[in-house]
């Protein structure tokens, strides 16, 4: 098994943080995002990982050669260009990527199980599966259903079940026929599979996901390091 992390992005939402640190180099206690990221990796059967570098790219490289000892797989790297975005940043593996491969962020932290959503994936035979939480969000508020001027209906306080995309993906080779430069996975490949007809499988599982998109969920999970440690 072979995947991608995506590591090329400014990191703009944490502000001065990024300035002169690549997002998935901030640290959380000892580690920093992307060691965290390599090690739930590490738990799989992986035989080689490409990091898809861009913004202070340096950085990122001098950290993994330090660390890369520590891994069982091989660590190679994808040099980006500017613009790219997400899908973008996956196409310097086009020639030799030629079995179904994964691709996930390298800022997001989850103990996703990659050997079970690659098995899922096999068995689905779809194009690009995702891996996804089910969520539950409890309004605050009454809502109203309302035609013209007159409410037709009301529920107090609703909860609604939704679906969270978590940025873990598996795709066929062939998906590099639907990737163009530029493209972002979620606005631009994905809709493009599903206007195509061609399948998308979502994978669920027993993990946890933490989003580490703001300066705020940063320091929250800084201060709370035993949500992460105790999996790591």
């Amino acid at each position: 098994m072979q995947g991608i992390v995506l590591c090329g992005g400014y990191g703009l939402r944490m502000g001065h943080l990024t300035q002169t640190t690549p997002k998935p180099l901030l640290k959380l206690g000892e580690h920093t995002l992307l060691d965290y990221i390599l090690k739930n990796i590490s738990r799989s059967k992986v035989s080689k990982v490409y990091l898809a570098v861009d913004y202070l790219r340096e950085k990122i490289v001098d950290h993994v050669r330090e660390v890369e000892n520590e891994y069982d797989f091989d660590i190679d790297f994808l040099y980006g260009k500017s613009g790219e975005d997400t899908a973008g940043a996956i196409l310097g593996a086009k020639d030799f990527l030629k079995d179904d491969f994964f691709v996930t962020v390298g800022d997001d932290l989850t103990n996703l199980d990659f050997s079970d959503f690659y098995k899922m994936h096999k068995e689905s035979k779809a194009i690009a599966s995702i891996a996804a939480i089910r969520e539950n969000k409890k309004y605050d508020f009454g809502v109203l259903d309302v035609k013209g001027d007159y409410v037709t209906g009301f529920e107090e306080k609703p909860v609604t079940a939704f679906t969270t995309n978590i940025g873990s993906y598996f795709f066929k080779p062939q998906i590099f026929d639907h990737i163009e430069f530029g493209d972002d996975f979620a606005q631009d490949v994905f809709p493009r599979l599903l206007r195509k007809n061609l399948k998308i499988y979502c994978y669920t599982g027993n993990f946890f996901w933490y989003s580490i998109g703001t300066i705020k969920k940063y320091d929250y999970y800084k201060d709370n390091l035993h949500l992460i440690e105790k999996y790591f």
